[in-house]
């Protein structure tokens, strides 16, 4: 059996308890240990620019795509 962590939040849908997993980005010798939401439906896990590049990442126009199917933002 998995157990994770919680992390209590306050927001507009009042206090949420969200499932944290530390997980550890390694890039040749750079290890960087980072908390993030787990979420077990998701198809991919985005971070930031930044991040990535800090990591050592590099942007490549064959692995990305302007669209993400089932991803949808709202505008209120």
């Amino acid at each position: 059996m998995i157990r994770y962590r919680y992390r209590k939040e306050t927001g507009s849908l009042g206090t949420i308890a969200r499932p944290v997993a530390n997980v550890i980005f390694v890039n040749g010798d750079l290890k960087v240990e980072a908390p993030m939401y787990i979420d077990s439906g998701a198809d991919l896990t985005m971070i930031p620019l930044r991040f990535g590049r800090a990591l050592g990442l590099q942007h490549s126009s064959s692995e990305s795509s302007e669209e993400f199917p089932g991803v949808g933002f709202r505008t209120f």
